[in-house]
C-alpha cells in the first residue's frame, strides 16, 4: 500500500480552506512587560553566619591593636589615630561594597565600623587629646553622613540605623563630656539634617525621632547655658551668641524645610512626628530668642494654608496644622515682642483684618482666628476685666483704665460691624455660634463703657449729694436697658445672634437686682431698680412681636 503525500494533503486542505473563506487563527502576540523584583535576600546558614562572625572579631582585634599602639608610644599617637579611622572607614567602605541581597553581612561589617571607630574618637578627644573637638564633630558627621548615604543606596535600612544611633550616641556622650557644647551640638543638627534628607527621598529610617531629640536637647542646653545667670559654669568652653542665634535658626530650618518638602512638593500628609516636632523646633527657637522670627513663620503658614494647600487639596490635616502653627507663631512671636496696650492694639487689628478677609473671601478658619485674636486683645488690654468691674462690681472710672474699655469697645464694634454685613441666611451652625461671641463681646464693652460713664457724671454732677445705692440702680439700669436694645435692634435688623443675647444679658440683671440691688441700705434706689426691671419684662415681649410683625419686615 503506497505511502501518502502528507504534504500534498495539506496543501489541499490549505485550498479548500481558502475557497469557503475559512483563514488560519494567528495567535495573538502577547507583550510581557518586565516586571521590577526587588533583589533576594541572601538566605542566612550556620556556616555564612560563623564567617561572618570570625571576620566581625578579627576587625575588633585589629581596632585593640591599633589602640595598643597608640597607648605604648610605639608610634605617635596622631599616627595611630589616623591609621584607625582609616582602619574604621574600610570596614564602612567594605559594608558599602557588600551586596545587598547579603543584609547581615552588610549591617556586621558597618556594626564592625561603628565598633572601632565610635571608641576611637572618644579616646582620642578625652585621654589622648589628638583629636580637637571640631575635627572630632566633623569626622563623626563624615562618617554618619557616609552610611546614611550608602543605606540610601542600597535601600538598606538596617546600616543606616546602627550608624545613626551610633553618631547619636557619641556625639551627646562628647557634649557632655567635654563641656564643649557647640561644636558636637553642630554635629548633631548635621546628622539630623541627613535624616531628614532621606525622608525627604522617601527613605525613612524610624530613627527620626531620636535625631530629632538629640537636637531639640542639644540646642536647648546649649541655649541655657549661654544664657545662664552669672555665666558658664568653671571648665566649659566659651558659646558665641552667634552659634547659639545660628543653632537655634538650623533647627528651625531642618525641620521647616524637611516638612515644607514633604506637604507642599511630595504632597504628603503631615505624620504626628512632624506636627510634634516642628512645634518642639519652633518652641525652642522662639523661647531662646528667635522671637522676632516666629511672626515671619506665622504670615508664611498663613499663606501656605490658604494660598497653597486649600487650592490644591482642600481642608484636610495639612491644612490645619499649617493654619493652627500660624496663629500660634503669630500670638507666641508678638506677645514676646510687644506688651501691654501695644500688644491689644496689634491683635485687635489682627482680629478685625482676619474676620474681614474670612467674611469676604468665605474663609470660616479665619473668622475663627480673628475671633481668637479679638478675645486675646480684649484679654490682654484688661477691657473684659474692667467693663465687668463697672457693670457687675462698684468701680468708679477713675479707679480704673477707661481708655482700656473705650479700645476694646471699638475693637468688638468694628468685628461685630464686618461680621453682621457678610451674614447670611444659610449660615452653618459653627459660623452662628461664631457670630454670637462676637456679638456678645461688643455688647459686653458697650455694658461696660455706658455703666463707667454714667457713674462717672454722676459723681461730677451729684458732687457732696453722691449716693452708691444710685450707683448700684445706673449699673443694672444698664444692664435692662442694654437688653432692650437687643431685642429691639435683632428684630428690627433680623440679627437672630443679638436677640439670643437678650435672656443672658437680663440674667446678669437679675443677679445685681438681688445680690447687689437688695442689700442696699438706701430704699429708693431698690425701688427705682425694681422698677425698671419690671417695666424691661413688660416691654420686651412687646419689642420681640413688634419686630416679627409685616411691617417691620419691610425696613
Amino acid at each position: 500500500m503506497p505511502q501518502p503525500d502528507w504534504e500534498e494533503l495539506e496543501r489541499r486542505v490549505a485550498r479548500l480552506e481558502k475557497l469557503v473563506g475559512v483563514e488560519e487563527a494567528v495567535a495573538p502576540t502577547v507583550v510581557v512587560s518586565p516586571v521590577a523584583v526587588p533583589a533576594p535576600v541572601a538566605a542566612v546558614n550556620p556556616a555564612t553566619l560563623l564567617a561572618v562572625t570570625g571576620r566581625a572579631l578579627l576587625g575588633l582585634a585589629g581596632g585593640y591593636v591599633l589602640r595598643a599602639l597608640s597607648e605604648s608610644a610605639v608610634v605617635p599617637p596622631s599616627w595611630a589615630v589616623a591609621a584607625g579611622i582609616a582602619y574604621a572607614a574600610f570596614w564602612l567602605a567594605w559594608a558599602a561594597r557588600t551586596p545587598a541581597a547579603h543584609r547581615l553581612e552588610g549591617a556586621v561589617h558597618c556594626a564592625t565600623a561603628v565598633l572601632v571607630f565610635c571608641p576611637l574618637l572618644w579616646e582620642s578627644t578625652l585621654s589622648f587629646h589628638t583629636l580637637p573637638t571640631w575635627i572630632t564633630g566633623c569626622l563623626l558627621v563624615a562618617f554618619v553622613l557616609f552610611g546614611l548615604a550608602e543605606s540610601w543606596r542600597k535601600d538598606l535600612l538596617t546600616a543606616g540605623t546602627i550608624v545613626t544611633v551610633a553618631g547619636l550616641a557619641t556625639a551627646s556622650g562628647l557634649l557632655v563630656a567635654t563641656h564643649d557644647l557647640v561644636p558636637f551640638t553642630v554635629a548633631l543638627l548635621a546628622i539630623a539634617a541627613g535624616v531628614e534628607t532621606l525622608a525627604c527621598l522617601e527613605h525613612r529610617l524610624h530613627e527620626r525621632w531620636l535625631a530629632a531629640f538629640a537636637a531639640d536637647l542639644a540646642v536647648l542646653v546649649t541655649t541655657s547655658m549661654a544664657r545662664r545667670v552669672g555665666g558658664l559654669p568653671e571648665g566649659y568652653a566659651a558659646i558665641p551668641h552667634v552659634w547659639v542665634l545660628g543653632t537655634q535658626v538650623a533647627l528651625l530650618g531642618i525641620y521647616l524645610a524637611s516638612t515644607i518638602v514633604r506637604t507642599l512638593l511630595h504632597r504628603r500628609t503631615l505624620t504626628w512626628f512632624e506636627m510634634a516636632q516642628c512645634g518642639a523646633a519652633l518652641l525652642v527657637g522662639v523661647s531662646g530668642g528667635l522671637a522676632g522670627f516666629a511672626p515671619i513663620c506665622g504670615l508664611a503658614c498663613y499663606v501656605v494654608s490658604f494660598l497653597v494647600i486649600e487650592r490644591a487639596s482642600g481642608h484636610g490635616r495639612n491644612f490645619y496644622v499649617y493654619s493652627t502653627f500660624g496663629i500660634l507663631l503669630v500670638l507666641g512671636g508678638s506677645g514676646m515682642l510687644l506688651a501691654g496696650m501695644a500688644t491689644a492694639v496689634v491683635w485687635s487689628a489682627l482680629a478685625v483684618s482676619c474676620i474681614w478677609a474670612g467674611t469676604h473671601y468665605g474663609r470660616l478658619t479665619l473668622q475663627m482666628h480673628g475671633g481668637i485674636y479679638l478675645l486675646l486683645g480684649l484679654a490682654s488690654s484688661g477691657s473684659l476685666r474692667t467693663a465687668a468691674a463697672f457693670t457687675l462690681g462698684s468701680a468708679h472710672w477713675t479707679a480704673e483704665s477707661p481708655e482700656a474699655v473705650w479700645a476694646g469697645l471699638a475693637a468688638a464694634g468694628l468685628c461685630f460691624l464686618v461680621v453682621v454685613r457678610g451674614r447670611s441666611e444659610a449660615d452653618s451652625i459653627p459660623l452662628q455660634i461664631f457670630r454670637l461671641v462676637i456679638a456678645g463681646a461688643a455688647a459686653w464693652m458697650l455694658a461696660g463703657a455706658l455703666a463707667g460713664g454714667l457713674i462717672a457724671g454722676y459723681h461730677s454732677a451729684a458732687g457732696a449729694s453722691f449716693r452708691d445705692g444710685y450707683c448700684a440702680t445706673m449699673r443694672t439700669g444698664v444692664l435692662v436697658g442694654i437688653s432692650l436694645l437687643l431685642i429691639w435692634a435683632g428684630t428690627r435688623w433680623r440679627i437672630a445672634e443679638l436677640s439670643r443675647l437678650t435672656i443672658p444679658t437680663m440674667v446678669l440683671g437679675a443677679y445685681r437686682l438681688m445680690m447687689v440691688d437688695l442689700a442696699q441700705a438706701y430704699k429708693p434706689a431698690l425701688i427705682l431698680s425694681m422698677l425698671m426691671y419690671g417695666v424691661a419684662l413688660i416691654t420686651l415681649p412687646r419689642l420681640a412681636r413688634a419686630g416679627t410683625a409685616p411691617d417691620a419686615t419691610a425696613h
